[in-house]
């Protein structure tokens, strides 16, 4: 019998008996460990800015995309142990049930509730295989699979460095490393499909777009986007149907601008989607739920 999303042995009289399994980032249904089915919600993008707002990304609508949902309050413990700054968002990602994957900069990540805002400490032990900072992306296993796994890609602490893929199994919370993914400027962020495709964003004054083979951290195919003109202080990637949004944050002197470009992978043409947004967004996520790439 599910209690929450623990399996527990059914006593005489439907009383929950002993601990069986915890299904961790699957969904407990009927005694049993499953990937969650498709919820509404799973269609939209959200994004998390550094202020520590959850929204809404809605781009099939003409205007008023962002809808805000909450600031958060996860209650995520100083990076720094000799300094009192709290942690902040550092990446997001989604998965099959609307809920949010939130990395913070401690290295943790909260399960938030996309509805509500309300957080939940994951039980994902931080800084496994050397991955503190990462991106992060949902994949479907198989094409149109109910399974999925999270992507994640190691933060590099300079251009040299090279970039790290690795996968989180939501069934167990492990970290497994894949391979080396390409290098750029600045850390990928990742984002995922129905259709089993891993795609990078590689922001920086070489800034590109790649397919990733999941396997192995290759680039299958790379798209050429303009430097991003600035210095960059603020980045987010998600696909949905078909196309690629980019948030982008660039500094020049002391402000600060952030906008949303869409890249389309049909023909290479990148556009300024919104060119002034009042987030400085340092998480999108989506899940594989989304309308996929055509």
């Amino acid at each position: 019998v599910c209690v929450g999303n623990r399996i527990y042995t059914c006593m005489s009289g439907g009383i929950p008996g002993t601990l069986q399994k915890d299904c961790l980032g699957l969904s407990c249904v009927m005694g049993k460990c499953v990937p969650p089915k498709c919820d509404p919600g799973a269609r939209l993008v959200y994004v998390v800015d550094s202020t520590y707002r959850l929204l809404s990304f809605d781009p099939s609508k003409e205007s008023n995309h962002f809808t805000l949902i909450k600031k958060l309050s996860c209650p995520a413990n100083s990076p720094w142990p000799s300094r009192p700054a709290p942690a902040t968002p550092f990446s997001m990602s989604v998965d099959r049930s609307a809920r949010a994957w939130v990395l913070y900069t401690s290295g943790a990540i909260f399960w938030v509730n996309t509805k509500t805002g309300i957080c939940k400490a994951s039980p994902y032990q931080k800084g496994q295989k050397g991955f503190q900072l990462f991106g992060m992306g949902f994949v479907s296993d198989k094409i149109g699979s109910d399974s999925e796994k999270l992507y994640v890609t190691r933060a590099q602490l300079n251009g040299f460095e090279p970039q790290t893929l690795g996968y989180v199994d939501p069934a167990t919370m492990k970290l497994t490393t894949v391979g080396t993914m390409p290098q750029s400027q600045y850390s990928a962020e990742l984002s995922g499909t129905s259709k089993a495709e891993l795609y990078g964003y590689h922001p920086g004054n070489n800034t590109f777009v790649s397919r990733v083979d999941p396997k192995s951290g290759k680039a299958l195919k790379t798209w050429k986007l303009p430097a991003a003109g600035g210095q960059v202080g603020a980045w987010a990637f998600a696909h949905w149907g078909g196309k690629f949004y980019i948030f982008i944050t660039t500094a020049s002197g002391l402000s600060q601008k952030t906008k949303v470009l869409r890249l389309d992978p049909s023909n290479g043409n990148v556009m300024t989607f919104l060119p002034s947004i009042p987030y400085r967004t340092v998480g999108a996520g989506v899940s594989t739920c989304a309308p996929a790439l055509g």
